[in-house]
């Protein structure tokens, strides 16, 4: 029997899925229980006592919702993740920011090498 190759990426993905979700139970409150991402975004803290906090957190791949009591240790594990993935974020925002002026600059010189662009182009 010949199986479509359609059908295998849907199978492997749900299976995919369902280990993730396994992998999760215990991974700490940057994973989606859903959908096993590390893209849990805390929205709200809030102090429970002086050993804990309440985090309300939404997945940024499935939006989820979830609400969870975290040590005092672990909010601050979560806290220095969080903090690392904002850098890699805004390191990758930087990249693409100075890409974008790069080629702005490259369009910007060569209309003004074909005399596209003169003084009164900049008239108001």
């Amino acid at each position: 029997m010949i199986v479509s190759s359609l059908h295998k990426p849907s199978r492997f993905r749900r299976v995919a899925a369902a280990a993730r979700r396994v992998i999760a139970a215990d991974a700490g409150p940057h994973r989606c229980l859903q959908c096993g991402r590390d893209f849990m975004c805390p929205i709200e803290w809030d102090t429970v006592g002086e050993e804990h906090w309440l985090i309300h957190s939404r997945c940024g791949e499935c939006g989820a919702w979830r609400s969870e009591v975290v040590t005092n240790a672990e909010a601050k594990r979560y806290d220095l993740l969080l903090a690392r993935q904002s850098e890699v974020i805004a390191r990758g925002l930087a990249r693409i920011d100075r890409e974008r002026m790069a080629a702005e600059l490259d369009r910007f010189v060569a209309a003004l090498d074909r005399d596209l662009i003169d003084a009164t182009d900049f008239v108001r």
